[in-house]
């Protein structure tokens, strides 16, 4: 009785500690971090040219006379930094069958001249908003860091060009990007781009975007950023997806370099909420400490060397450091780890009995399968609420909670049900061997999403 008291107590403990550090591992991905790094960003001075940019708080398409007045504030700011911004108007026609139609944009763009004559560094960001809101988060924040940026660099000497391109348009179909990088001249200097975007009004400002043959670009991001947000899983998923920044441009025309956005508060972007009062000044400053960091250190850095034939794979640990390796490797450590478990089938095949390996099966098929039916069934009560926008919670820590707690008992149970059944050895090394065959798969063809599984079989061979 006081064992099994033991192990109820021990696992409950073992639970509440795992949970906890999930918790703390989800903070961090959903909250900006407090403070500021060792940047000369001022997230006050940027909140307040921001409010001066889009003070009326009103939309502002591409081509409408509100448009017109935020594009001569963007102006008049950079006239102030000291630099003689001129204006792209063009009529620009979208090739994408997605998004037929032209739209006259009026790109804006800031030269910073750096006293080399090697490629150039473009910051990016867009000023036209959806006629559903004003646009602060998308992308009137981004919008700012780049004018904050801008004076920053008219203070510094740097060796690369950095040009400054506020695009129009980008809400349109990217017909500003089109414009600029099929008509300017400049194009043909680029060397490397950091674009600034959003998705909400919250949460930390995550690079979600580089390229291909990246290896030395997140070598540099690693080295630059003090408080990084990004990781290869949530690029390789990005890829997948439909959605299209201006960076779109800019990668399929060979370009690399880092895109930026918070994703957070989901229900406000593109809404009349996406306004000064929503949006979270944290995320203002993580944008503009990033901006600020690898616009800095790419300003100063002979960017042919950064040309690579090799990806990276990476993650960020809570925020406070980057972990980067070739993604090469990927395939071999997977290998490794796999055959180390297969090794240690052999070493304990006493353990393999028919019935026992066909109860390890079950039990590996069985978690998946009942933390689906334990999601959708806390999905009723924990995530559906009359009249909210189902991409916000009003109260999300108790979901969060219980989907972790979930998390980790559905395999708890599920071991202790099947443990009384077979030998432990059996169904460990089953759910393991089968979960690094995953994980070679993966390595293989997404290398970028592989770390979740290849650091835990390798740990675990």
């Amino acid at each position: 009785m006081g064992e099994s008291r033991f192990g109820v107590v021990g696992t409950f403990l073992f639970v509440v500690a795992i949970t906890a550090l999930l918790l703390h591992l989800w903070q961090s991905l959903l909250i900006a971090p407090s403070g500021a790094a060792n940047t000369a960003f001022s997230e006050e001075h940027a909140f307040a040219t921001l409010s001066g940019l889009l003070k009326e708080q009103r939309p502002h398409t591409a081509g409408s006379p509100e448009n017109a007045v935020v594009r001569d504030r963007i102006i008049a700011e950079l006239k102030l930094a000291g630099y003689a911004p001129e204006v792209q108007a063009v009529f620009q026609c979208d090739p994408d069958p997605r998004n037929p139609g032209c739209t006259a944009v009026e790109n804006i763009i800031a030269v910073h001249k750096g006293t080399g004559d090697g490629k150039a560094v473009l910051a990016s960001a867009h000023y036209d908003s959806v006629l559903a809101g004003p646009g602060v988060g998308d992308d009137g924040v981004g919008v700012a860091v780049v004018l904050e940026l801008a004076r920053a660099f008219s203070a510094k000497t740097t060796r690369n060009d950095v040009i400054c391109l506020i695009t129009d348009g980008e809400e349109a179909g990217l017909r500003g990007a089109l414009a600029f990088a099929e008509r300017h001249p400049l194009m043909r200097r680029v060397g490397v781009v950091v674009n600034f975007d959003a998705r909400g009004a919250s949460g930390p400002s995550m690079m979600f975007e580089t390229g291909p043959g990246n290896a030395r670009l997140m070598d540099l991001f690693a080295r630059a950023v003090a408080r990084p947000s990004a990781n290869s899983l949530a690029y390789e998923v990005y890829k997948l997806l439909p959605n299209d920044t201006d960076f779109s441009v800019y990668r399929k025309l060979g370009l690399s370099g880092f895109n930026f956005a918070f994703t957070n508060s989901a229900s406000l972007y593109h809404s009349a909420r996406d306004n000064l009062q929503y949006i979270d000044s944290r995320s203002l400053q993580h944008t503009g400490e990033h901006a600020f960091e690898v616009a800095g250190a790419l300003a100063d850095t002979d960017l042919a060397t950064l040309n690579a034939s090799s990806d990276a794979s990476f993650f960020d640990i809570f925020g406070l450091i980057i972990v980067v390796w070739s993604a090469a490797i990927n395939v071999p450590i997977a290998l490794a780890a796999l055959l180390a478990l297969i090794g240690l089938v052999v070493v304990h095949r006493d353990a393999f009995t028919l019935r026992a390996t066909v109860w390890a099966v079950v039990a590996f098929i069985a978690v998946p399968a009942l933390l689906f039916a334990l999601g959708w069934l806390l999905s009723y009560p924990l995530g559906i609420w009359p009249a909210v926008h189902p991409l916000d919670h009003p109260q999300p820590w108790p979901g969060r909670v219980a989907l972790a707690t979930a998390g980790m008992l559905v395999p708890l149970i599920v071991a202790a049900i099947v443990g009384g059944r077979v030998d432990a050895r059996a169904l460990l090394l089953v759910n393991w061997v089968v979960l690094a065959l995953l994980t070679v798969g993966v390595a293989a063809t997404i290398g970028g999403a592989a770390y979740p599984f290849l650091w835990s079989a390798f740990g675990v061979a």
